[in-house]
């Protein structure tokens, strides 16, 4: 898929799949996004429908979201990105546990949005494996 790929409800079902395909449960309670590089309302949507149906049937669970290729969001987009993690919340979520690698630009943001969200945990990592690290040591509390 190329970095450059703006989803749409105009996207063909390859795409679309390779969108969803962004998302996946990398431990039996963590699920890992990894925002793509132009994120919308639409992939929100789509992505957040995804996680909706990797959880179903779980009690709580853990969010990690790999900034490592994202965009800067806009206004729009967080507003958005607040309901839908309210509403993961309300599904059990536990918390987020953003990663970013070298994507350094974005960690600034990812802080900012994660505290306009609201949701009371969440923390920020340069890897994966320190936001499993994280979520390690929220499950032994």
């Amino acid at each position: 898929m190329p970095d450059d790929l703006h989803f749409s409800h105009h996207s063909s079902k390859e795409e679309l799949n390779a969108l969803r395909n962004r998302i996946s449960l990398h431990q039996k309670d963590t699920v890992v996004w990894k925002e793509p590089k132009n994120i919308s309302l639409f992939t929100l949507e789509i992505c957040t429908e995804k996680i909706i149906e990797l959880v179903a049937g779980l009690d709580r669970f853990y969010l990690i979201v790999d900034l490592s290729e994202a965009g800067r969001p806009d206004m729009e987009y967080i507003n958005a990105l607040k309901i839908k993690m309210l509403e993961m919340a309300e599904r059990g979520m536990q918390g987020i546990f953003i990663y970013f690698e070298k994507n350094i630009m974005i960690r600034s943001v990812a802080k900012y949005v994660a505290a306009r969200i609201g949701i009371p945990v969440f923390s920020v990592s340069r890897t994966l494996e320190e936001a499993l690290s994280e979520i390690q040591k929220r499950r032994n509390i």
